[in-house]
């Protein structure tokens, strides 16, 4: 890939769990909180509210900057970089966090779910956060 891609994370807590879904590179499991591209003439904080509506179908009660990471990786052997904003949110209507999967939607299609994972899985290296700095950043502002 030849250009950095600016993307906004929207980084939900309910009590000890992180809202997540997961993908598979190189045979490594990977978690990251749901979001997505930042279209151009859009602020990171729209982008996180818009991505939100359109595949969780949720409106955001709290957005609030937490960090912007510059995150390069290889994935499916090709190489790229992002400016990860990461967003602290809290979704408006409170049954949400009752329910353990939500499916995530592009267009008309469900693309893959959404699920809590317990913090403490992700400090114990059991699991893997990505972006890499996301786990340090939750932990350096006292979240986890």
């Amino acid at each position: 890939m030849n250009r950095i891609r600016l993307v906004a994370h929207a980084v939900i807590r309910h009590r000890d769990r992180l809202l997540v879904t997961s993908g598979v590179d190189d045979g490594r499991t990977y978690y990251r909180c749901v979001g997505g591209g930042i279209e151009l003439g859009e602020r990171s904080e729209q982008a996180v509210r818009r991505e939100l509506r359109e595949e969780l179908a949720v409106e955001l009660s709290r957005v609030e900057l937490l960090d912007v990471i510059e995150n390069v990786f290889d994935f499916e052997r090709e190489r790229h970089h992002q400016i990860v904003f990461a967003f602290e949110c809290e979704v408006a209507v409170p049954a949400f966090y009752a329910r353990e999967r939500h499916d995530v939607v592009e267009g008309d299609h469900v693309i893959e779910q959404a699920f809590w994972v317990p913090l403490a899985e992700f400090v114990s290296g059991t699991k893997r956060l990505v972006p890499e700095g996301l786990l340090a950043v939750l932990t350096e502002t006292g979240s986890v």
